[in-house]
């Protein structure tokens, strides 16, 4: 019996976990501004990438960069940091992160997105951060100055998913503008409910039989 109950309780536990399996993702960073063609770089298959020092459309890019899933671990999915130093010229810039063939569970899964904004001053005025599963919007918030905003939403992504941090920075030209932006995204397994009915009827096992063993 006892045997039988723990067994259970495992197989239950590695159910519920997400494990990462082998990743074959492969990320990119794509700048865009309207009038301007976009700028990709990678792919990169090593779970990170980096962009910059370049000039792009009204903006000097210092560095974007990012990390995903492969080298992250659970929970982690993909998390990125976005320092853009505008010129004089008033400008909206785009920067997408983007990581494909991340692995998935084929269930629902709560994705949590963090962002954050450290640095915003001069010529730049607002900035918009938003996170994208398969195209689908997981949270977006626009700032105006320095915060923080932490949403979720329950997703199914699939075996194999898409996920996005975009970065819309707005400049409004005349003084050099600067800031310095991140989004971290990550995913759980949300249990199913037959799968917490099994977890409770294990743990309640359990607790029976370390109580006949105190009474024996």
């Amino acid at each position: 019996m006892n045997k039988k109950l723990l067994t259970a309780t495992a197989l239950l536990a590695s159910s519920l976990a997400w494990t990462s399996g082998a990743y074959a993702s492969a990320m990119t960073v794509t700048l865009s501004e309207p009038t301007f063609a976009p700028v990709t770089f990678g792919p990169s298959a090593t779970g990170a990438i980096s962009a910059g020092p370049v000039a792009f459309g009204s903006f000097t890019v210092n560095q974007v960069s990012a990390q995903d899933a492969t080298s992250l671990g659970s929970p982690g999915v993909l998390n990125s940091n976005s320092i853009d130093i505008s010129s004089i010229t008033a400008g909206v810039l785009t920067v997408d992160v983007k990581s494909t063939g991340l692995v998935g569970m084929n269930g629902l899964m709560n994705f949590l997105s963090s962002f954050a904004v450290n640095s915003l001053n001069g010529s730049i005025t607002n900035v918009t951060e938003t996170t994208k599963i398969n195209g689908t919007q997981v949270g977006s918030e626009a700032f105006t100055t320095l915060g923080t905003s932490i949403q979720n939403m329950n997703v199914n992504p699939g075996t194999a998913f898409t996920a996005d941090d975009i970065f819309v920075i707005t400049d409004v030209g005349g003084v050099i503008g600067n800031d310095n932006l991140t989004i971290d995204l990550s995913a759980t397994k949300v249990p199913e409910p037959a799968s917490l009915a099994l977890l409770g009827s294990a743990l309640v096992g359990l607790g029976f039989l370390r109580r006949s063993r105190r009474t024996a």
